[in-house]
């Protein structure tokens, strides 16, 4: 039989993919679990949003995607992107059907984006016309000095964070995003389907969401494994209004306070946005962008680690400004997603 490219892939036909995985990512990795694959990539009960190339027997290459409506360029007119993620070829093939299922999302969408673009991807997504923006900052907690200087490699961290348990209630989340910053103008929608799918439904981590105004933070608690095995919280949303910085620091207060409670070492919270970085300074967070404190957690990794995004627009699309004017957090694509030890 000879091998195609396809839009879509046939859960019917979920040995060939599980034998792909395996190959090209081992025998532990996470989506060979198939409720974690239908729900990052599922389109329907039977076909997920992966475009691939091989035969009924065997997966060649494969390009996941997310169908995603997207501000770009204001919040009046969504477009419809795709996040792409787990963008890989056997390497007994590698002959230039990746750049092919990339060229095919293009061709689908107006907006394609990823992020941790590696260093053997950068150079190929460039090739197809691809920016790549770093770094999206990071913000970090540090409520236990000692626990959490098992996570560094080297350097300093900034002082414990203070704070009270906060008696914090959360309210309905209904936005409105004229009254939102700039950088929301490039932006997933996180709306109410958004948050549903993000974080309600989500088949492995329970999500805290908090919203109090106009503001929204989402955290969540991780376990960590191999060198140092401790509990980490990570912070994946946090928006507030135009003129609304205080909801954003309560409920990012309160979410802290939560994590802190619950026993973490640190939280941390990566975000493009500027203005929403300056918020989580005024609720006691400090910028470790630069500090070599582990990212990856299962297994622990002790090394600076920077994360950057890769985005294409078609040429009728505006071109958005620097990383600190659009929103970009681990919620996007795949970045907040589990690992096998």
């Amino acid at each position: 039989m000879t091998a195609q490219l396809h839009d879509t892939f046939p859960l019917s036909n979920w040995a060939a993919m599980d034998s792909f995985l395996v190959r090209c990512y081992g025998e532990r990795y996470v989506l060979r679990d198939q409720a974690l694959m239908r729900w990052q990539y599922g389109l329907s009960p039977d076909h997920l949003g992966i475009f691939w190339y091989g035969t009924e027997e065997e997966v060649i290459s494969i390009l996941g995607y997310r169908a995603t409506p997207m501000f770009w360029g204001g919040v009046e007119k969504p477009v419809r992107a795709a996040w792409v993620t787990n963008w890989m070829t056997d390497p007994a093939h590698r002959s230039g059907v990746g750049a092919a299922l990339m060229r095919r999302a293009q061709e689908l969408f107006p907006v394609v984006l990823a992020q941790g673009a590696s260093a053997f991807n950068k150079p190929i997504a460039e090739r197809l016309g691809f920016r790549i923006l770093e770094p999206i900052g990071r913000m970090i907690a540090v409520f236990d000095a000692a626990r959490t200087a098992r996570f560094l490699a080297e350097g300093d961290l900034p002082k414990e964070l203070k704070i009270e348990d906060p008696d914090f209630r959360s309210e309905a989340y209904a936005p409105d995003w004229k009254k939102y910053p700039n950088c929301m103008s490039f932006a997933t929608i996180r709306d109410e389907t958004f948050i549903d799918w993000r974080y309600r439904r989500h088949p492995v981590f329970d999500y805290r969401i908090l919203a109090r105004g106009t503001a929204l933070c989402v955290w969540r608690m991780e376990a960590s494994h191999g060198e140092v095995e401790d509990k980490v919280g990570r912070i994946v949303e946090l928006i507030h209004a135009v003129g609304d910085r205080s909801s954003g620091e309560t409920v990012l207060q309160a979410a802290l306070g939560q994590m802190r409670a619950e026993g973490a070492a640190f939280a941390d919270f990566l975000c493009s946005a500027k203005v929403f970085r300056d918020t989580a300074a005024g609720a006691g967070m400090s910028d470790a962008t630069d500090l070599p404190l582990a990212f990856r957690l299962n297994p622990v990794e002790k090394r600076l680690r920077r994360q950057n995004v890769e985005f294409w627009a078609d040429s009728s699309l505006p071109q958005p400004p620097e990383l600190d004017f659009w929103y970009v957090t681990k919620a996007d694509g795949d970045q907040d997603r589990p690992n096998q030890t």
